[in-house]
């Protein structure tokens, strides 16, 4: 979850580059939960839960454990003191790696990875779909049957509303995006109209 209050926490979730490193993380994270015969899907819900129920709603302990406004060293002590002894032992690991390396900073990328690898590897991926209004019940089970349906994996629907769409749907997965909107539709009639008259 980003913080708007807080501009570097927002940047880091949105780099690409931060992405790409907090992945070797994660997969050592989500590995070391299962090799420890730890359940992984429970391993991702407490990483969650450590960065949104314990990091987020306390600036202050966020800033000197994840933002790193102390020392390394005064880092590692709080994370013995106030974090290790009230998390799984992979979780707290995680963490002094992080801390270890100068990159607690990446916890919230780490989180939100960690989510989508998980996914991944039970065949699961989230797909967005934006609509101009709300979607009731039965069409979002149309939606998600349709889905399915189509893609090779399990699509975990997620809906977000834009007014700006007029009507219709947009449905990204990954970095392909397909626009059935009407604001799409206009802006395809408006270009043909435009190509018509330079044609005549």
């Amino acid at each position: 979850m980003a913080d708007d209050a807080n501009p570097r926490h927002s940047t880091v979730l949105d780099d690409p580059g931060s992405r790409a490193v907090a992945q070797g993380y994660v997969t050592a994270y989500l590995d070391a939960a299962e090799q420890t015969g730890i359940d992984v899907g429970g391993a991702v819900a407490d990483l969650r839960s450590l960065v949104e129920d314990v990091f987020e709603p306390n600036p202050q302990l966020r800033e000197l454990v994840v933002e790193g406004l102390v020392s390394r060293d005064e880092q590692m002590q709080l994370v013995e003191r106030a974090v290790a002894p009230r998390v799984p032992e992979v979780l707290a690991n995680l963490l002094r790696v992080l801390v270890s390396h100068d990159r607690a900073y990446l916890l919230p990328v780490v989180a939100r990875e960690a989510g989508v690898k998980f996914n991944e590897r039970m065949g699961r991926q989230v797909v967005k779909v934006f609509a101009a209004q709300s979607i009731d019940q039965g069409r979002y089970e149309h939606i998600c049957r349709s889905l399915d349906a189509a893609l090779p994996f399990e699509p975990i629907v997620e809906v977000e509303i834009d007014p700006a769409l007029m009507g219709g749907l947009v449905v990204q997965v990954g970095d392909k995006v397909y626009d059935a909107s009407v604001r799409a539709r206009l802006s395809q009639l408006r270009e043909q109209l435009v190509a018509r008259r330079v044609g005549s």
